[in-house]
């Protein structure tokens, strides 16, 4: 693994597949931003980063979940795209920065991108691949989630942290931040700093005596 994919989404609510209440339907809250950035596992600088707006239907969406990710149409309207279109940019851009070697059931190797992001494994992961849903996602099985990392680095060095959310971690780690932005962009750069810092941290702490 050279390479870490982070990745932060901007949703229309918290359901990431359709639902049955009662005798009521409800649809999957759509992907509405997508963001991402890469960083280089030997110098743990950035060194690429992906940023796009979904189109969506806002009847699919939590009106409390578009007020808090600052939804503007007229700005969706300029900048966003469809999903097909935006899941095969985030496709290629994958592919791109895909390091885990992988060989198929025919024997066959290729590769696919490492994810990391905040809390990702409960909820940016069950939400693409609904996206992607029989679509080939170019990502390894396994991923990076900074809350459980903040976990484990608690306990290995003893300090306690108020809670695991990302603006927590960021207040604790004095990284700056507006919290209640809410653009994928930023919260995935904020993201990948939290993750550097517990690892330089804890390579620091290593002894090889």
């Amino acid at each position: 693994m050279d390479k870490i994919v982070f990745i932060d989404l901007e949703t229309g609510g918290l359901c990431p597949h359709a639902r049955v209440v009662g005798e009521s339907v409800y649809p999957a809250n759509p992907i509405i931003q997508i963001a991402c950035v890469v960083m280089d596992c030997d110098t743990m600088a950035i060194v690429d980063e992906f940023e796009q707006k979904v189109k969506f239907n806002e009847h699919e969406c939590d009106p409390k979940a578009l007020q808090l990710n600052g939804y503007q149409r007229s700005v969706w309207d300029e900048h966003g795209i469809v999903k097909g279109p935006a899941r095969e940019k985030l496709s290629e851009f994958l592919k791109k920065h895909s390091t885990v070697e992988k060989i198929s059931k025919a024997g066959k190797p290729y590769k696919v991108a490492m994810l990391g992001g905040q809390n990702i494994s409960n909820f940016d992961i069950p939400f693409l691949r609904s996206w992607y849903d029989q679509e080939f996602f170019p990502v390894d099985y396994h991923c990076i989630d900074t809350m459980t990392l903040a976990h484990l680095y608690s306990i290995l060095i003893g300090c306690k942290f108020p809670s695991l959310s990302q603006q927590k971690l960021a207040e604790h780690f004095k990284i700056e931040w507006d919290g209640k932005a809410h653009d994928a962009l930023a919260d995935v750069k904020v993201t990948a700093q939290i993750y550097k810092v517990m690892i330089e941290d804890l390579k620091a702490r290593i002894s090889w005596d």
